[in-house]
C-alpha cells in the first residue's frame, strides 16, 4: 500500500459530530448508527460546509476511560484527501475477495487506485480513531476506483455508498531514542507524547 493523506480538517467541520445531528453532549451512538451518507446526502443549507466525519465506533467505550477528551474525537485529524495505490503480490488475492462479497467487480483488474468517493473522512487520533480499539491509531474506507461503476446502485461512479475494504493502523509511542524521525507537531502534543512517524501529521 502506498497512500497520501492530506488536507486536514478538525471535527467541528464534521456534520456528523455537528450540534445539529449529535446534539449537546453528543449521542455517540446517534453518530455511529444514524449518520450514513444519505443522511450526510440530505443535511440542511446551513451544514452544506460540513464534511462527512467522524466514524464514532468506539466512542462510547472511549468515553468511559479515565481523562478522556470532550468530546472523545476533539483531538482526532481528519483527511479530506487521499490518493493512493495497493499493488504488489497480494493483489490478485484481495481483488477475488473484495470479489466473494461483491460479484459485479473483475476480479481480474491488477490494479487498485484508491478511491474515497462519498466514504466518511479518514482519521487519526487516540481513543477509537483506527475503529478498531482504543489505541492510538488511524481509521481509513476505500475503494478502487477501477470498481466503482460495478458497486454504484445506478452505474454511475458518484453514487457509491459502499467500501471495499478499510485500513486500521496502530501507532505505538516510542522512546526517542529509538525513533529515527520523530514529528513535533503540535497534534503528536495533543495526542499524549511523541510518536515515530514515517510521514508528517
Amino acid at each position: 500500500v502506498h497512500a497520501t493523506f492530506n488536507v486536514t480538517a478538525t471535527y467541528e467541520q464534521c456534520y456528523c459530530a455537528s450540534e445539529d445531528f449529535a446534539g449537546s453532549p453528543p449521542k455517540y451512538g446517534r453518530i455511529n448508527n444514524k449518520c450514513t451518507y444519505s443522511k450526510y446526502s440530505k443535511r440542511p443549507e446551513e451544514d452544506q460546509d460540513l464534511l462527512f466525519c467522524p466514524s464514532c465506533e468506539y466512542c462510547k467505550k472511549a468515553a468511559k476511560e479515565d481523562d478522556a477528551p470532550d468530546p472523545v474525537y476533539k483531538y482526532w485529524v481528519f483527511f479530506q484527501g487521499v490518493t493512493g495505490q495497493l499493488w504488489g503480490p497480494g493483489l490478485p488475492v484481495f481483488r477475488e475477495k473484495i470479489h466473494d462479497s461483491f460479484s459485479k467487480i473483475d476480479p481480474s483488474i491488477n490494479s487498485c487506485t484508491i478511491d474515497t468517493t462519498n466514504l466518511r473522512l479518514s482519521q487519526f487520533g487516540c481513543g477509537g480513531a483506527n475503529s478498531k480499539n482504543l489505541y492510538c491509531g488511524l481509521g481509513t474506507w476505500f475503494n478502487c476506483r477501477e470498481d466503482l461503476a460495478a458497486l454504484s446502485p445506478t452505474g454511475n461512479p458518484e453514487d457509491v455508498t459502499v467500501h471495499v475494504a478499510d485500513i486500521n493502523l496502530r501507532v505505538v509511542p516510542c522512546p526517542i531514542d529509538l525513533c529515527k524521525k520523530v514529528t513535533t507537531a503540535p497534534e503528536c502534543d495533543e495526542l499524549g507524547g511523541q510518536f515515530c512517524c514515517d510521514v508528517e501529521i
